[in-house]
């Protein structure tokens, strides 16, 4: 809301969003026609289901998509694509939510994610830890192609965040984080607005 960006000076903030702007859920539906990807064709990374690692190589929904160094590897350079990107000041951007980033259901959240897209496939963000105060901004991209979206937070280049765009649009998501040649499994939960800028709460259902 308008009282957090006063809050945080240096975060993220597109120049054509009102103050609550940024908790607006956006459905696949909403995020394909805005980004012309197939709104029938979403392309789900459920990490360890859809995404496999064995042996060192990854498979996605089925198909051989290199080694896990070479995986990790693509979402860097998809992430840096989007970093080096440079969207003009009044560029419209189409909000995806704001999430909780947690390592499983039962843990309290406190870091907390916004994220939002332009029309060619680059993201855009904050990255807060509550505890500490500390807001940075999130930059990345999305391969076309294959919906995979990744980025990454501040000046830190190492470690890069991984989810699948139509992923992005449930109320509960699966994300990797790729970290010194190590990868990670996190959850992503939306926070929905209350009915006061005060707040947010977790969803009441599991469902997208």
């Amino acid at each position: 809301g308008e009282q957090w960006y006063g809050d945080h000076p240096r975060a993220w903030a597109p120049a054509r969003w009102n103050g609550g702007d940024a908790r607006a859920p956006a459905t696949w539906a909403a995020v394909a026609a805005y980004g012309g990807y197939n709104s029938e064709a979403p392309v789900s990374y459920n990490y360890g289901v859809d995404v496999n690692y064995q042996d060192g190589n990854v498979t996605a929904n089925g198909q051989n998509v290199g080694t896990a160094e070479e995986y990790g590897q693509q979402a860097s350079d998809l992430a840096q694509t989007g970093a080096a990107a440079q969207p003009p000041a009044d560029d419209e951007w189409l909000p995806l939510g704001v999430y909780a980033m947690v390592k499983n259901e039962q843990q309290h959240p406190h870091l907390i994610m916004q994220m939002a897209i332009n029309k060619q496939g680059v993201l855009r963000g904050n990255y807060t830890d509550e505890v500490s105060g500390n807001t940075q901004p999130i930059q990345g991209s999305v391969d076309n192609t294959t919906q995979r979206a990744a980025w990454t937070v501040g000046d830190n280049t190492q470690t890069v965040m991984e989810a699948g765009l139509s992923d992005l649009t449930k109320n509960e998501t699966p994300a990797l984080i790729h970290k010194n040649g190590t990868t990670d499994h996190w959850l992503l939960v939306r926070l929905q607005q209350q009915s006061s800028e005060a707040g947010a709460s977790l969803p009441e259902t599991n469902q997208p």
